[in-house]
């Protein structure tokens, strides 16, 4: 190496030529992190059920607009252009795609695989309107339950029961076991839940808990046991001539037969069509919140009031005298 100067000047080019050069990054981009950290990610992270619904988000939305892009050149203004090209979707999707999209930069930051999340907590997407959801009033809810006593609904009222009375999921109802449910009692236990058809664990861990049967949907439940085929300690509660869980589709389409023919009810159904058994009886979403004694809004107080007429019905007393008797944690029995 030949350096004209000094020797000062020859002595500093002899360092710099001697001085371990740091690796150059290779730049990376969104589809490469896809494939690699991120699908590690979901496999560690992401429940079954949950790699179904929000990877469908992942395929159709996230992926077209962010694969061929460098991540270190992804900025706020580009996640704020990709929210415009969604401007057909609801708010409530789009905000779920936005968190969707800040889990994945905010673990690109973690793996130090680039310095800065582009995802903002504020001004890339509007804001979610909040309304009031319809719910059922506690004459509505006795209505339901005697409509079902019919011929033709008779072999599904237990597991409407099952929602009415105990706030429980769809999914978790549908996995109910005989072995689950204990008669001397007058509980069941939530175990599992079926999604697509397939045993699945809870939504939440707060979901394996135990939930009392009233005197409606333990005659209800002992009439049901008598008509199953299936009654083995290992088989489902709510099983279909094959023995596998119920469809929630045509237990979905029973239940909007009655609120409409029977009872002259639209309680809606959301933007694409599909509504779960739960949502037209308006208790399952908010158990968490009434279990801990934080259940909020106007939809939380019918609910609530809901549930206490259920409570009331059954033990002979007025709705109003049941308000002093509910606790968080549904009727005292």
């Amino acid at each position: 190496m030949m350096v004209h100067g000094d020797w000062v000047e020859a002595q500093s080019a002899l360092n710099a030529k001697l001085k371990p050069q740091e690796p150059v990054k290779a730049r990376r981009t969104f589809s490469d992190y896809m494939t690699n950290e991120w699908a590690l990610y979901v496999t560690d992270n992401w429940k079954a059920s949950t790699q179904i619904t929000q990877g469908s988000f992942v395929r159709r939305y996230i992926r077209p607009y962010f694969d061929a892009m460098f991540l270190d050149d992804i900025k706020a203004p580009d996640v704020v252009a990709f929210h415009q090209t969604l401007g057909h979707l609801s708010t409530k999707t789009r905000r779920t795609i936005q968190t969707i999209l800040g889990t994945m930069f905010s673990n690109a930051v973690e793996l130090e695989i680039i310095s800065k999340s582009p995802v903002k907590r504020k001004g890339q997407v509007p804001k979610l309107q909040k309304t009031e959801k319809p719910a059922l009033s506690d004459e509505q809810a006795w209505e339901l339950w005697d409509a079902l006593n019919t011929p033709a609904l008779i072999r599904y009222r237990a597991f409407y029961g099952t929602l009415l009375f105990t706030t429980i999921r769809t999914s978790e109802a549908l996995g109910l076991k005989w072995g689950d449910v204990d008669f001397a009692s007058r509980t069941i236990t939530i175990k599992r839940a079926i999604f697509r058809g397939a045993e699945t664990t809870p939504k939440t861990n707060a979901s394996l808990r135990k939930r009392s049967m009233p005197t409606p949907l333990y005659d209800a439940m002992l009439n049901h046991r008598t008509m199953a085929t299936f009654r083995a300690p290992t088989d489902y509660v709510f099983a279909s001539k094959t023995g596998h869980p119920f469809n929630p589709d045509i237990l979905r389409e029973n239940l909007q037969g009655v609120l409409r023919d029977k009872m002259n009810l639209n309680l809606g159904a959301r933007a694409d069509g599909v509504t779960s058994v739960e949502a037209y009886v308006r208790l399952d979403d908010l158990s968490e919140e009434r279990r801990q004694g934080r259940a909020r809004g106007s939809r939380a107080s019918v609910t609530k009031s809901h549930h206490r007429g259920l409570c009331a019905r059954d033990r002979g007393v007025s709705v109003a005298d049941s308000v002093r008797s509910f606790s968080a944690s549904g009727c005292r029995w």
